[in-house]
């Protein structure tokens, strides 16, 4: 069973010029899965519930859908600038954005939080260009944060890379006291 969780703001680029390489990307693990072949952990999660129908695919769009995902393209310029949850969300997802980061535009970033929670928990997807950081952030944590992800009033081209500075501190802070 899934998390029901609903979007709260996103900042996202994958230039059209990065599309074949990422639908290559998405193929080569759907086609390891469907044969077998070892995939890792997270991997084997989430490409494991896809099936080889989705190797005739030719779009990111009608790839992205299945799998659980509807992308928004940029009319002007063909490239991806949005991505909206179409399902409940399962820890697997990460392994899709990991297939995709090299191809998405540094501090891009996509955020949400649980739907009908009194006290939600808010979750965040990391692009830096070559991984994605997924960090699930629990509430009254990281208040800072959290008013920039949820805040309607705050836009600029730099909230991307202001919202993974303070991620990225979060992350480093959690992982040196484990």
């Amino acid at each position: 069973m899934g998390l029901c969780i609903t979007q709260t703001k996103s900042q996202f680029s994958l230039p059209k010029t990065n599309i074949p390489s990422a639908i290559d990307a998405i193929k080569t693990k759907i086609k390891k899965a469907v044969d077998g072949q070892e995939l890792s952990y997270d991997d084997s999660l989430f490409f494991s519930e896809t099936n080889r129908s989705l190797l005739s695919l030719s779009s990111l769009f009608k790839l992205m859908w299945p799998l659980g995902w509807l992308i928004e393209i940029d009319e002007l310029k063909g490239g991806i600038i949005g991505v909206e949850l179409v399902k409940e969300k399962y820890h697997s997802d990460l392994a899709l954005f990991n297939t995709l980061a090299p191809f998405i535009e540094p501090y891009s970033f996509l955020s949400f939080k649980e739907k009908w929670a009194d006290e939600p928990e808010h979750y965040l997807w990391l692009f830096d260009g070559t991984q994605c950081q997924y960090l699930k952030i629990q509430f009254g944590e990281h208040t800072e944060l959290i008013s920039l992800l949820i805040d309607d009033n705050v836009s600029s081209k730099d909230t991307g890379r202001i919202i993974f500075d303070l991620a990225s501190s979060i992350h480093k802070l959690r992982a040196s006291v484990y």
